[in-house]
């Protein structure tokens, strides 16, 4: 007849040898402690349209940065590119970024939101207002960008964006300094 096993002998067929155990056992203390250790990064509360938010810092002509650490996208504009990756500035990158800044930094805005909330690169996409002035629309007017009407918005809105091009290619400002006959909406 054989005698039963003891604790030690348990856990000695299910883990192998006593340093096997040790092993396991310091595993399972570092990832209880990791969280501890390491906290889960705070996750920006959930953006609630016409609520004021303060803008910390401009990204670049189209995508600015919150208070709460939230990448807003400005919906239907697309400015140029700054020198990124080894790729060299766009022309009127700078300027846009600039302009952007001027206007938008330290500042408190409200965010109205629309079809999609987030793009490909999980920044949320809105409407931007500073006061009473539309920020997108005003983008546009001022030619740091086309009026990107190919993506799910307001037609409301891409009528409004149109206009401003119209605005801009006829003032030839910014991006349309040089060229008058680039078709709209591109």
């Amino acid at each position: 007849m054989s005698r039963p096993f003891s604790t030690r002998e348990k856990l000695q067929l299910l883990a192998g040898s006593p340093q096997r155990i040790l092993v396991l056992l310091a595993i399972v203390v570092v990832i209880a402690s990791s969280r501890w250790l390491f906290p889960p990064a705070p996750q920006p509360a959930p953006l609630i349209a016409d609520a004021d938010y303060r803008v910390l810092r401009v990204i670049d002509g189209d995508t600015v940065l919150l208070a709460d650490q939230t990448r807003i996208r400005l919906i239907g504009i697309n400015t140029p590119e700054l020198e990124r990756d080894g790729r060299t500035a766009e022309a009127w990158s700078q300027e846009s970024k600039d302009w952007l800044r001027h206007q938008l930094e330290d500042e408190t805005v409200r965010l109205e939101f629309d079809i999609e909330r987030f793009d490909q690169y999980d920044r949320t996409l809105a409407y931007v207002y500073l006061g009473e002035t539309l920020i997108n629309e005003e983008v546009i007017r001022q030619g740091f960008s086309r009026a990107e009407i190919r993506y799910p918005f307001s037609d409301r809105m891409k009528r409004k964006f149109r206009r401003a091009e119209e605005l801009a290619r006829e003032a030839r400002r910014g991006i349309w300094e040089n060229d008058r006959d680039e078709p709209f909406g591109q």
